[in-house]
C-alpha cells in the first residue's frame, strides 16, 4: 500500500481545507476566552462560551444564551475573491446561513469566514451593509433597510430564494415570484434580517 505512488495529492489539499478551518474555530475560541476574562484576567465561574463545531453550521461561537452560526468557506489560491452576491449566496453559503438562522427562530448573528476575500462592488459592498444592519440589530434598533442598501438587500433576497428554493420558509415559498418587487423586499428584510457580516483569513 505505501510502497504504491499515489497518483494526486487531493488529499492534503482536503487536509490544509479542514485544517484552516479549525484554525479559524480555534481563533474565536480564543477570542470568546479574551473575551470572558475579567479585570484580573481570571475566568468568572459562571462564564458559559464554548465553540460548538459542525453542528447547524461550521461552527458555533456561544456566549451564555447568545450565538453566532459561522460558515466557513476556503478557497483555494486559484479561485478568485467572491465576484457577486449569487456567488456568495450560494459558493459562499450565504443561502445555507440564512435558512439554518431561521430554523433557529431569528435569534442567532451569522457570519461568513472565508480565505477568498470579497471583490470590489456588489459583494464588498453587501458587506457594508450587513455591518450597518448588524450594527442596528445588536444595539436594538429597528432594523430598517435605506435607498442606499435596499437594491443589495433585493439581490440577496432573488439569490437566497435560487439557491435556497427547496429549503425555504412557508411565506416565502407560497405565490411568491423569483424576483420580488423592491417594497416586498424591504418588509421582508425587516421581519427577517439576520446579522451576516463577512470576513476574510
Amino acid at each position: 500500500m505505501v510502497t504504491e505512488p499515489q497518483p494526486d495529492d487531493s488529499g492534503a489539499n482536503t487536509h490544509d481545507r479542514y485544517d484552516w478551518q479549525a484554525a479559524m474555530a480555534a481563533a474565536d475560541g480564543l477570542q470568546l476566552y479574551l473575551d470572558a476574562l475579567g479585570p484580573n484576567k481570571r475566568l468568572s465561574d459562571d462564564e458559559d462560551r464554548r465553540i460548538l463545531c459542525e453542528y447547524h453550521e461550521d461552527w458555533v461561537a456561544m456566549r451564555g444564551g447568545a450565538a453566532e452560526l459561522v460558515s466557513a468557506k476556503h478557497r483555494d489560491a486559484s479561485m478568485d475573491a467572491y465576484r457577486t452576491v449569487n456567488q456568495l449566496a450560494d459558493e459562499g453559503g450565504l443561502a445555507h446561513l440564512f435558512l439554518r438562522w431561521r430554523a433557529l427562530k431569528e435569534k442567532p448573528t451569522c457570519r461568513l469566514a472565508t480565505s477568498g476575500g470579497l471583490l470590489s462592488g456588489d459583494p464588498q459592498d453587501l458587506e457594508a451593509v450587513t455591518i450597518s444592519l448588524r450594527e442596528m440589530r445588536l444595539s436594538d434598533k429597528q432594523i430598517t433597510v435605506n435607498g442606499e442598501h435596499a437594491a443589495l438587500v433585493a439581490k440577496l433576497c432573488t439569490a437566497i430564494h435560487t439557491h435556497g428554493e427547496k429549503h425555504l420558509p412557508p411565506e416565502w415559498k407560497k405565490g411568491m415570484p423569483r424576483r420580488y418587487p423592491l417594497k416586498l423586499k424591504k418588509r421582508k428584510l425587516r421581519a427577517s434580517s439576520p446579522c451576516w457580516t463577512s470576513v476574510t483569513a
